[in-house]
C-alpha cells in the first residue's frame, strides 16, 4: 500500500508541476492518521483553483470541488 501512495504522489505531483491539472476533488474524512500524509508536495510556484461546490455526509466526510484558474 505504501508503495502504492508513494507512486500515486508522484503522479500527481507531475501533473502538477507540468500544470496538467484542471479540476480537483479533495476528500476529508474525520479520522487523525497520527502524522499525517502531504495532499501535494513541493511545488514551484503557487497554483490557484476556484472553489466549485463542497458536499458534506452525515458520515462526516466533506468532499471540496475546484477548479483550476488560469490567467
Amino acid at each position: 500500500m505504501a508503495l502504492l501512495q508513494e507512486k500515486m504522489e508522484t503522479l500527481i505531483q507531475s501533473f502538477l508541476k507540468e500544470d496538467c491539472i484542471d479540476e480537483l476533488i479533495i476528500t476529508k474524512l474525520p479520522v487523525l492518521i497520527g502524522s499525517g500524509i502531504p495532499l501535494f508536495g513541493y511545488l514551484d510556484s503557487d497554483l490557484q483553483f476556484k472553489h466549485i461546490r463542497t458536499e458534506v455526509y452525515s458520515n462526516g466526510l466533506v468532499k471540496s470541488h475546484y477548479e483550476r484558474k488560469r490567467m
